[in-house]
Formats: structure tokens, sequence, C-alpha cells
């Protein structure tokens, strides 16, 4: 299974998202932080993912618009 990876100008304080597609709608499994240890996390998790499941969409979403400041 291919892993296709993305970029969105969402918010975000966790910027790497790990999401699949088991129907229409894409789902988040799990977010990430933005330094290279989360994004070792997030590749080692959508491979896992694809290994199991090898006909599920898998993606990984970064969130480059910044942090979410509460005001």
């Amino acid at each position: 299974m291919k892993i296709i990876e993305i970029e969105s100008k969402e918010q975000a304080n966790f910027p790497i998202l790990v999401q699949v597609r088991a129907t229409e709608n894409w789902s988040t499994v799990k977010a990430f932080p933005g330094d290279s240890r989360g994004e070792a996390e997030a590749w080692c998790r959508a491979e896992g993912l694809a290994f199991t499941y090898p006909s599920l969409p898998i993606r990984i979403v970064r969130c480059v618009g910044g942090p979410i400041v509460r005001k």
C-alpha cells in the first residue's frame, strides 16, 4: 500500500497527522509533534497500519498553519 503525504494550511498544536480512510471520510488515527522524532513515529505508525491493512488508504498530513492560539 502506498502512503500519501499531503500538506494542509490548517492550524494544529500537533502538526503531523496519520489518517486512514475506512469509508468515504478521512479519520485521524494519531497526531504527532512537528519535530524529527514525531515525523519518524508518524511514518512508523503509518507503515504499521499499511502492513496490517494493505487495502486501507493511509496518508500523512503536515499542518503548516502554525499552532492554535486562543484569544
